[in-house]
């Protein structure tokens, strides 16, 4: 795996597709920011549009000698910044861009794992058993959105192994788009119930958005049966998925199984039985 990586304005710039607008090229950074408030000396801030505009605290980012601004639009920071200032179209993206970057240079694996239950406790013990041979980095907290994930995965920058990440998910697409950031080699699904439909409107939605998002043709996936089935576990190679499908070949068929494909939901796999999405694993 890659070892510890330096980071400066440039490469950053380079990295995000933003303009380097003030400061120097060779200017690194030691830490990364979205809150001005516990933004330390040396962080790069990034300016992130949300419920608050993070612009409106560029200034403030500076007087706690932040390395480097990441902006959409010019800021006023005083006379007395000697920071970097990075001009991007989108800030959030901009951040994400950066971490695939982080991620793609430090050629650690990773391994993702989402679901409506479970998923930190299924991330600690994961990571505490690869810890025991590699070095691995994990998200803190709750850090597993579109900011966190990000944020999380600019760890792997000190020379980790393997990164552990939590993905979270409330909005159609989300889980998608931290697939794009990770690049997961491993996927691991907790569960899909009712605990964090948010706007998605029902478990079913929620799931077709979970499941397929991340499965590629050639993977091989685990997959529980519903409760009222025997049998409990079956193991599969996908062979498509899109749209919202998944079709799965069965690899070891249960004595006098008949072959046959089933759509259960979102789900289609040549199988004969419904299956849900339950403790689904991506074990390539």
């Amino acid at each position: 795996m890659g070892g510890p990586m330096a980071l400066a304005a440039g490469t950053i710039a380079a990295a995000m597709n933003g303009r380097l607008v003030t400061g120097d090229d060779d200017r690194y950074v030691t830490g990364f920011s979205i809150d001005s408030r516990t933004l330390a000396s040396g962080d790069l801030f990034f300016a992130i549009v949300a419920k608050r505009d993070g612009h409106d605290f560029a200034a403030a980012a500076s007087k706690r000698r932040a390395a480097g601004l990441v902006v959409s639009r010019p800021v006023a920071l005083g006379d007395d910044n000697d920071a970097f200032v990075i001009e991007v179209a989108d800030t959030t993206r901009a951040l994400q861009d950066l971490a695939k970057h982080v991620r793609r240079e430090s050629r650690a694996r990773v391994v993702a794992i989402t679901g409506s239950a479970g998923k930190t406790t299924t991330k600690d013990a994961i990571a505490e058993l690869i810890g025991s041979r590699f070095k691995v980095v994990k998200n803190a907290g709750n850090l597993n959105n579109h900011l966190g994930l990000p944020l999380s995965l600019l760890e792997l920058r000190h020379g980790a192994d393997v990164a552990v990440m939590e993905l979270g998910m409330n909005h159609a697409g989300e889980i998608r788009t931290l697939v794009g950031v990770a690049t997961p080699e491993v996927r691991v699904w907790t569960n899909v119930g009712e605990a964090h439909i948010g706007y998605f409107g029902s478990a079913v939605s929620a799931q077709s958005e979970a499941v397929p998002a991340g499965i590629r043709v050639g993977d091989v996936i685990r997959v529980t049966f519903p409760p009222t089935i025997s049998g409990a576990l079956f193991k599969c190679t996908v062979t498509a998925a899109r749209d919202g499908f998944v079709r799965c070949q069965e690899e070891e068929p249960s004595p006098g199984q008949k072959q046959a494909a089933v759509t259960w939901h979102n789900l289609r796999l040549a199988w004969e039985v419904a299956v849900t999405s339950q403790d689904a694993l991506a074990i390539r």
